[in-house]
């Protein structure tokens, strides 16, 4: 017997409007906006061994963003 949800899930393009929708005076946005996001991603992948096999790793900017505000 297959299994079914019976939640929706969310797709991707609608988190993403919602998203686009934040003021630029939130303090979120302005802090993504001041992080160099480059250097912190070329940073990041350098440390992972993306060669193996495996799962890949998670972006940057998730695990980064996660770290603010779990300390914050």
């Amino acid at each position: 017997m297959k299994y079914y949800s019976q939640y929706r899930s969310h797709d991707l393009f609608e988190l993403q409007e919602s998203l686009l929708g934040l003021s630029k005076s939130n303090r979120w946005v302005k802090l993504a906006d001041h992080l160099p996001w480059g250097r912190i991603e070329k940073e990041y992948n350098k440390r992972l061994r993306n060669s193996h096999n495996g799962a890949g790793n998670k972006p940057a900017r998730m695990v980064v963003g996660a770290l603010i505000v779990k300390h914050v």
